[in-house]
């Protein structure tokens, strides 16, 4: 009975933050910068691992969707709900099990499989604990061993509400406002290690 009750609230959850993020998303301008640099490495035919803050996710899930793109989720019923919503925006949502080094490990050679045929990924570089602003490694692990260039991304929205009691301050932009987003210059697997993607995604959402 328990699990019924939580799985009906995880689809009614996931429906109201999939509506809102179709509803609010389709009101706003989006401004994109640094586009050709992501327009270059897919003439190459090169994969990406979009590295972006946790907080940013709203817009980012949304300008990316239904390109078989790949995300993290952790599976406990905040995570299943983002993954849900993530599913119904033609993301392929890999859950992590925290605390389980067997069952992350696995969803970590899962995602790999996946940009090692040519897909893309999106990692939220600071997630999905915190703290804020704080860069995993896993985003580094990922790039070098699928040879997949990071793009970092910055967003940048002006007019928007600030879930302050949230550890990432996660944010939603006004509807019918303006959000920026910024492409940044390509990370190269042999790169990694010399740039400081915390320093870059912090100049890129100013």
């Amino acid at each position: 009975m328990i699990k019924l009750i939580v799985n009906i609230y995880i689809y009614f959850a996931a429906g109201l933050l999939y509506l809102s993020m179709i509803i609010i998303n389709l009101t706003l301008g989006i401004s994109i910068k640094g586009k050709k640099n992501f327009d270059n490495l897919k003439k190459k035919n090169k994969n990406v691992v979009f590295a972006v803050w946790h907080q940013a996710t709203f817009i980012m899930f949304h300008l990316y969707r239904h390109k078989n793109t790949a995300i993290f989720v952790t599976s406990e019923v905040r995570g299943r709900v983002l993954g849900k919503c993530a599913e119904w925006m033609g993301y392929k949502a890999l859950p992590i099990y925290l605390g389980r080094k067997i069952t992350m490990a696995r969803s970590t050679t899962r995602l790999l499989d996946h940009l090692k045929k040519g897909n893309d990924c999106v990692i939220a570089v600071d997630g999905p604990l915190g703290p804020l602003h704080e860069v995993k490694q896993g985003t580094s692990y990922l790039s070098r061993k699928a040879k997949a260039p990071i793009i970092p991304v910055g967003v940048n929205a002006p007019w928007r509400i600030t879930l302050a009691w949230r550890w990432d301050k996660y944010f939603i932009p006004l509807p019918f406002s303006t959000v920026h987003i910024n492409l940044g210059k390509p990370i190269l697997p042999g790169e990694i290690g010399k740039v400081d993607l915390k320093k870059r995604l912090q100049n890129l959402s100013r």
